[in-house]
């Protein structure tokens, strides 16, 4: 389990490899600036701000761990995701990939939205063997978690506080916290949930540049959870909360 938090993913393209400890991560990326981060490092903070990177066993794992999820219910959500996720094949063709957003770059008829990606939580409350309303606090247990890490890492690297703005958190934000059962604080304003297989197979994932990062001080930054779970013995899948702080 980890989180990462990255900054100005929006600017730079960007992509992540994974291997052996003894893998040389540049013969697997063409990108100009490489980072690579041991398996054994629980959190790492970077010093110019670009990235932190905190897993199991760091404090703050363990300050909000309460706010995981059982097996039972993460396989429950992983089944959700793949039963009404969309591919994208410009960052991989074998995600399933659903999206819940707020406002911001969503403007129909030129009017930022409330609320996108309400057809995933039709498809949920018209299935009968789905619980949607647990689904979706479950999908609001993993971001709020997420944002509670976020908030400590910048915290402790002396970084900029995230999404600071209460005037566009009460116009944009809050409507996602409500729908998603999460503590009002939380100022995400788009959540991507990601299931890809592992092993036996694994088709990668392009490189790639975000699309909905903002461009002001406390919105500029991409957080992601992951995730790795081992089904029966020859299936390990690997899931994915990524959220933005994107540009009104």
């Amino acid at each position: 389990m980890e989180v990462y938090s990255a900054d100005n993913l929006g600017q730079h393209s960007h992509c992540r490899v994974s291997g052996p400890t003894d893998m040389d991560p540049n013969k697997h990326s063409s990108a100009s600036k490489v980072t690579f981060i041991g398996p054994s490092s629980p959190c790492v903070t970077d010093s110019t701000g670009l990235y932190h990177v905190a897993r199991e066993g760091s404090c703050y794992f363990e300050e909000h761990g309460s706010l995981l999820l059982s097996p039972s219910v993460m396989s429950d959500l992983c089944k959700a995701v793949v039963q009404y996720g969309k591919v994208d094949g410009s960052r991989s063709s074998g995600q399933f990939r659903i999206n819940i957003g707020c406002g911001g770059q969503h403007r129909p008829n030129g009017v930022p939205a409330k609320l996108v990606g309400l057809d995933f939580v039709k498809s949920l409350e018209c299935d009968d063997a789905m619980n949607s309303e647990s689904i979706l606090r479950s999908i609001g247990s993993l971001t709020e978690f997420l944002w509670m890490i976020m908030v400590g890492l910048q915290r402790d690297s002396k970084g900029s506080p995230l999404a600071p703005d209460r005037n566009r958190h009460e116009l944009y934000a809050r409507f996602l916290c409500e729908k998603l059962f999460m503590n009002n604080s939380v100022g995400f304003e788009d959540v991507t949930l990601v299931v890809s297989i592992l092993f036996p197979r694994f088709d990668g994932v392009n490189e790639h540049v975000d699309q909905m990062n903002d461009s002001l001080m406390g919105y500029t930054r991409t957080g992601t959870l992951n995730l790795c779970f081992k089904f029966n013995e020859d299936v390990i899948i690997h899931f994915q909360v990524c959220v933005l702080l994107y540009l009104l």
